[in-house]
């Protein structure tokens, strides 16, 4: 695969209309952006590598937009679109609990921390409770600030739905996971 990046890199080089692309997201760190940058290099291409990773200057805001709760399910949906199959014959149900989730997550953030929208902030948010064996008493009183939001809006609204759901599926998560079985 490699051998076949670097012919893609060096076809048409210098012809400005006909070069391939190079933007990289690198999600897994393994190696393709040294080699890309490297096969860049080698073709006088190094001005033409836009690499989008946490520790790069390019970045994708991709909860830039993402400012109403009407959307979280939009953006959860696209979250869930890029990961892989959770393997088992029980991908339906994975993939709407992982959606789930990712929507309780995403409403959350959205009705009480709007500002905080970058990936980054999203995912240490959303892992401070995911990966924890049991809710802290923060989050416990972002709960509370949330359960207020709920309170006043009206029953049976949208965003009245969204934020009841996510509050019970948040609620439900807490003490899910076993320490027992932890590695």
């Amino acid at each position: 695969m490699r051998a076949l990046t670097s012919q893609l890199i060096a076809a048409d080089a210098a012809d400005p209309a006909k070069k391939v692309g190079l933007v990289i997201l690198d999600a897994k760190n393994d190696g393709t952006v040294e080699h890309v940058k490297a096969a860049a290099a080698a073709v006088g291409r190094s001005e033409d590598v836009c690499v989008l990773s946490l520790e790069s200057d390019a970045a994708y805001d991709f909860f830039g937009e993402c400012r109403r709760l009407n959307q979280a399910t939009e953006y959860a949906e696209r979250l869930v679109f890029g990961c892989n199959e959770m393997g088992g014959g029980n991908d339906v149900f994975w993939n709407e609990f992982r959606h789930n989730l990712l929507s309780a997550a995403l409403t959350w953030l959205i009705s009480l921390h709007a500002e905080r929208r970058s990936f980054a902030d999203w995912i240490t948010h959303a892992a401070s409770w995911l990966l924890a064996e049991r809710l802290t008493p923060e989050h416990h009183a972002e709960l509370e600030s949330l359960r207020r939001i709920a309170a006043g809006l009206k029953a049976g609204t949208a965003e009245r739905i969204a934020i009841d759901h996510a509050l019970l599926l948040i609620e439900e998560w807490d003490g899910v996971l076993d320490p027992r079985h932890e590695e």
